[in-house]
């Protein structure tokens, strides 16, 4: 949402001679003494001019998009006049158009209205009036103060910005710069003459308030709005500006809610890029992610902090960029054709070998209930296990060349492993079996119905409600979703589009379960919890860095106590430049925050 702000226009009716050989205005002589009529002059300068006399010491200001002025004397008939640039009766000198229109009125008091108009659509953008007394004899001067018509904004500005802190009870003042009917922006000091309707400010969220200045009246003036620390308020809070009963504004005010902390990987910036990417939650209370970028892993503990953040080198030539922890107490970790393990302390692989060669491309990791470790294979177009004695089982996806894009990879309810495929003629949610559910390595795929060419099921998790959850990231800038389907052989699928707010979240990529009982999609600029029983009414959530950051791949983390303490959701993030005014660069980095 753009600012408010009003501003005076002003008309002056000077004593200018008589305008040249132009026609004068004429207005029957009923309402003046005598039935005698005096000349005059009614002077437009189109723009912010000083004052010049007592008679015109406020700022004067015509919308320069004015091309008609309608006068009326007394409530008389109206007369038209053309105060375009072409006009006979006006000229440009610097920039600045003058007009000097011929009239006449009769002696005594008399009220003069005048209205401006824009040329085709004609549509009126201010009118005002005044009384002068005319006196025989002496030219008349006036001046009319033009009421500007708000149709929409130019510029909207908060201060402090951008947005309240979530739960912390604070105000913000808002200045706005309005526009008339022709995209004229209404500027000036605040001085009358007022809008020709004033303007009302409203919230869409009863904790967002305006406890003054909650009308504007006249162009410069601002307002504050109020937040009352409630955690009931949304995240994105709606404000509404109003001319009568009409909507000439509204946009967001935006409370970020999720309190980000950002563990920056700037120590390793030697190595150009870091590219982190598959995280997970170990055993012992630790999060591990693996770097493409460095060919490491990192370690954090949450309990610790920044001052616990720890990288080792993997030993593979590429990645990581899968990594899970697997069945017997170690970190699985792929990159390019070789499995590799660690253990938590110690960080010799135990018992097992330190590396497993399995050909292809190997991406994404997960494991299944008994331990055994899954993992997808791009470059084979197949999905295997490796078991407790470190010996994989190899099968078969239908779909040949399915996996050339694969992005997740989770568990299931009914034991199984899902995955999505984006590389076949077909976009795909798969399942295959695991030894905990049957003869393991049976796969099924299906189709999801929005996705295609440059529409990509992309990051799984399983949810709270048992069903499997996915996101969608559309290339090409189309309609984004997110769906969910149940743990069974060839399932039907639920789609919901990104209609509540498609332009801050523009990348559905990751899908996370949160022990707050949502699923959550996290993008640069926030992240979204949907409540899996009512997905078509999710929670925007907002972080600070305006979509600086690219997050890849959540997890929630290792404090909760259930849904009271919900614990912090933890995400690998790769940074980007400043995208607006006011923001820095982010690096790469791992991002966590806890749910409202």
């Amino acid at each position: 949402m753009k600012r408010l702000v009003a501003v005076p226009l002003m008309l002056a009716l000077a004593a200018c001679g008589g305008g040249g050989s132009a026609p004068a205005m004429h207005q029957s002589a009923g309402s003046g003494a005598n039935g005698t009529i005096q000349s005059g002059t009614l002077g437009l300068t189109f723009g912010s001019q000083a004052a010049t006399s007592a008679t015109t010491r406020r700022p004067k200001f015509v919308s320069p998009n004015a091309a008609t002025a309608i006068v009326a004397i007394n409530n008389g008939t109206p007369a038209s006049f053309d105060v375009s640039a072409a006009s006979q009766y006006c000229q440009t000198v610097s920039s600045v158009r003058t007009c000097a229109i011929p009239l006449t009125a009769p002696a005594g008091l008399d009220s003069i209205s005048v209205t401006l108009m824009s040329a085709s659509p004609a549509v009126m953008l201010g009118q005002g009036s005044n009384s002068v007394t005319v006196v025989m004899g002496t030219p008349f001067t006036l001046a009319v103060g033009i009421n500007p018509v708000v149709a929409g904004v130019n510029s909207f500005n908060f201060s402090p910005s951008p947005s309240f802190q979530y739960m912390t009870t604070s105000s913000i003042a808002g200045t706005v710069v309005f526009a008339d009917p022709s995209g004229a922006p209404i500027t000036g000091s605040g001085n009358v003459p007022n809008f020709a309707q004033p303007i009302t400010i409203t919230s869409s969220d009863p904790h967002i308030t305006f406890p003054a200045g909650a009308t504007l009246t006249t162009p410069g003036q601002s307002f504050t709005a109020h937040y009352d620390g409630s955690p009931l308020v949304a995240s994105k809070v709606t404000i509404t500006a109003m001319s009568g009963t009409t909507v000439v504004a509204t946009g967001p005010v935006i409370l970020p809610g999720l309190n980000v902390t950002r563990f920056n990987l700037t120590t390793l910036a030697l190595y150009g890029t870091i590219d982190p990417t598959q995280i997970t939650l170990a055993s012992d209370g630790t999060i591990w992610w693996g770097e493409a970028g460095t060919h490491m892993l990192g370690r954090i503990n949450p309990a610790i902090g920044i001052t616990s953040l720890t990288h080792f080198a993997s030993g593979l030539g590429t990645g990581p960029t899968g990594i899970t922890m697997g069945g017997d107490g170690a970190i699985w970790y792929s990159g390019g054709s070789t499995i590799g393990r660690i253990s938590l302390v110690g960080l010799a692989p135990g018992t097992g070998p330190a590396t497993i060669t399995v050909g292809g491309t190997v991406q994404q990791l997960g494991t299944d209930s008994q331990g055994n470790v899954w993992f997808v294979n791009s470059g084979t177009s197949q999905v295997s296990y490796i078991d407790a004695a470190y010996t994989p089982h190899v099968f078969s996806v239908p779909t040949s060349g399915s996996l050339t894009q694969i992005s997740g990879l989770t568990l299931g309810a009914d034991n199984a492993m899902y995955f999505t495929e984006n590389g076949g003629a077909t976009r795909n949610v798969a399942r295959v079996t695991t030894p905990a559910n049957g003869v393991a390595g049976t796969v099924t795929e299906t189709g999801v119905a929005n996705s295609g060419p440059t529409i990509f099921p992309w990051d799984i998790a399983a949810g709270p409600d048992g069903n499997l959850w996915f996101g969608e990231f559309a290339s090409n800038g189309a309609m984004q979703f997110f769906g969910k389907f149940p743990p069974v052989a060839n399932p039907t699928i639920t789609e919901y589009s990104n209609t509540f707010d498609p332009n801050a979240f523009a990348n559905l990529v990751t899908m996370a379960r949160g022990f707050d009982g949502n699923m959550w999609i996290a993008e640069g600029g926030g992240a979204l919890s949907i409540p899996p029983a009512n997905p078509t009414m999710p929670n925007v959530q907002f972080f600070t860095d305006n979509g600086q950051t690219t997050m890849v791949k959540c997890i929630g983390g290792p404090d909760s106590s259930g849904l009271s303490n919900p614990g912090q959701i933890w995400c690998t993030a790769i940074g980007g430049p400043p995208l607006d005014p006011g923001f820095i660069a982010t690096t790469d980095s791992i991002v966590t925050w806890k749910p409202r």
